[in-house]
């Protein structure tokens, strides 16, 4: 029993051995990379300033905006958006179909995906973003496939919009 005893301490020396030439080569490895990130952001610019200070903007804003959302501004919510469209439309009219024909496809795909769920017409923004999960699933194997093309991007929406349309699941 005392031979099993003494190889187990054997190989714990071996593990703590070469976990300890194990940092050490990444730390040779990596020191330079480091010490330089370092020395880069030591000269901050107004840029880096921006960015530090960006999220307390942000939460700034939702403060706001959840305040004035909640005395009168959710009565004009569909106008603010119905405005933002028609700029979007009228500045980028190719650009804003295609987000919209994308996100129509998305709600398609994800009320089909969320089928065996129930939800309520009231759940539509779970089946959008269930619908944007697998798109982006399907986009990137297209991707990495080497299928990227606009073709092949209209056809895809337009298997998973036009029959959607047509069978009565899209509200």
């Amino acid at each position: 029993m005392n031979a099993a005893a003494g190889s187990t301490t054997l190989d714990a020396g071996w593990r703590r051995a070469a976990v300890f030439v194990w940092f050490a080569a990444a730390f040779a490895l990596t020191i330079k990379p480091f010490l330089w990130h370092i020395d880069s952001f030591r000269d901050t610019g107004i840029a880096y300033r921006f960015i530090q200070l960006f999220p307390l903007l942000l939460i700034a804003g939702a403060l706001i905006f959840l305040r004035l959302r909640r005395d009168n501004l959710w009565r004009v919510e569909p106008l603010l958006f119905l405005f933002l469209l028609l700029f979007a439309l009228l500045r980028e009219p190719l650009g804003s179909f295609a987000v919209l024909w994308t996100l129509a496809a998305a709600y398609s795909l994800g009320r089909l995906v969320t089928k065996p769920l129930n939800l309520e017409p009231r759940d539509a923004p779970v089946a959008v973003v269930a619908g944007f999960g697998v798109l982006i699933l399907v986009f990137t194997a297209l991707g990495k496939a080497g299928l990227w093309y606009r073709p092949l991007m209209a056809g895809l929406l337009v298997v998973l919009t036009i029959p959607a349309s047509f069978s009565g699941r899209m509200p």
